[in-house]
C-alpha cells in the first residue's frame, strides 16, 4: 500500500490528478480545506488523489490546490519550490478538467 492510515482519519477523495495536471511528484504537499493545511496520503491517481482531513467535512466542501482558505495560502511558487521548477510549468499543466477561481 502507498498509504496506510497510523490512526483513526477521514481521507477526502479529490476528482482529479495526473491527467488534469497535478503531476504525481506533488504529492508530498498539501491542500486547503477550511482554512487547514490538509496533506495528500498515497498516491496520486490519474483521475484523483487523496488528502487526510483533520475532521469530518461533507461533499461537495471547497478544496484550494492554489490560493487562499482562512489565514493559509498556497503559491504556484511554493508548490515549484517544493518540487525544484518554476512556477510558469505548474500553471501551464493544468487541464481545463480543472475548476477556477480567479480574484484580483
Amino acid at each position: 500500500a502507498a498509504y496506510e492510515a497510523k490512526k483513526n482519519e477521514w481521507i477526502a477523495t479529490l476528482p482529479f490528478g495526473y491527467a488534469d495536471g497535478w503531476q504525481r511528484r506533488y504529492g508530498q504537499g498539501y491542500a486547503l480545506v477550511d482554512g487547514k493545511r490538509c496533506p495528500f496520503v498515497g498516491r496520486v491517481c490519474m483521475d484523483q488523489c487523496m488528502i487526510s482531513l483533520p475532521e469530518y467535512y461533507p461533499e461537495g466542501t471547497k478544496v484550494t490546490l492554489v490560493g487562499e482558505s482562512g489565514q493559509e495560502r498556497i503559491s504556484l511558487e511554493s508548490i515549484a519550490d517544493e518540487v525544484d521548477t518554476i512556477a510558469y510549468e505548474i500553471a501551464c499543466l493544468f487541464t481545463d478538467r480543472l475548476p477556477r477561481k480567479y480574484s484580483s
